[in-house]
């Protein structure tokens, strides 16, 4: 079964799915951009983590919404796919998500709308060039076939605040198996594409996760999840939310198909 956070990547069609990558480039980095400015400091309570994960969820609660550059970077059904780059608008509740693809060029300008108030739950998908004319936009739902065929997410678990529920779930369902596996546990500063993080990396028995902190909020702008297979790591996701903009006031309008601003 496939995690269910992180940011949601969309096809109208599978030609349109992102196309694999040669090479790996993540045995030993967790993905894309990431560059320690030094050794860890290891240490060995989950508890710390989980603690410094909810003052962030304190801080996006009091949060009306926000924009963002999103980055993500997806393994999916075994491939690693390329590198994708999003305008993100989000608003917290009622939860809408606006997405729009600057990268790669083939998908630049494909767009995603939802909104927990309108449409009975379904999302709305366009895209450019021949197949957009072809398609037209589309209303599908969040977790069926065609809108999970190119994501490990739906896009009802997009965005900082899901992330962050599902990362502490994760680590204490891992906290209560610490006394058969104690993980590893380290942290320090880090530059993560454009970011300056605090950056925990913590080593369970199957899965290397690694989390950036905004030091000044602890809200986790970024995440990378490795898993073991056959003795190696293996990279599965990254997120990053880069640009953030925590001023906008979104209103409805903001999140119907008819805005000025998009091309539904």
């Amino acid at each position: 079964m496939r995690p269910r956070f992180g940011a949601v990547v969309l096809a109208v069609l599978g030609a349109c799915r992102a196309a694999p990558l040669a090479v790996d480039p993540a045995a030993t980095s967790a993905g894309t951009g990431l560059a320690p400015q030094g050794p860890l400091c290891w240490f060995g309570e989950l508890q710390e983590v989980i603690e410094r994960l909810q003052a962030g969820l304190a801080h996006l609660q009091s949060v009306a919404g926000y924009s963002a550059r999103l980055v993500s970077h997806e393994r999916i059904d075994g491939v690693l796919r390329e590198p994708q780059l999003f305008d993100l608008r989000l608003r917290q509740r009622p939860f809408s998500v606006y997405l729009r693809c600057r990268a790669p060029a083939r998908d630049a300008g494909r767009e995603v709308l939802f909104s927990e108030e309108w449409n009975e739950g379904q999302l709305l998908v366009h895209t450019t060039g021949f197949l957009g004319a072809l398609a037209g936009t589309l209303s599908l739902d969040p977790q069926g076939r065609l809108a999970m065929s190119d994501s490990r997410h739906p896009i009802t678990a997009a965005g900082l605040e899901r992330m962050a529920v599902q990362l502490i779930a994760r680590l204490r369902a891992a906290a209560t198996e610490a006394a058969a596996a104690a993980p590893r546990i380290g942290s320090g500063p880090a530059r993560w594409g454009a970011l300056e993080l605090e950056l925990v990396e913590i080593e369970l028995a199957q899965q290397r996760v690694r989390i950036g902190f905004d030091p000044s909020t602890s809200v986790a702008l970024a995440y990378a999840l490795e898993e073991l297979e056959g003795g190696e790591w293996r990279f599965m996701e990254e997120y990053r939310f880069e640009q953030l903009d925590w001023s906008p006031l979104w209103t409805d309008a903001d999140f119907r198909p008819d805005c000025p601003a998009y091309g539904f």
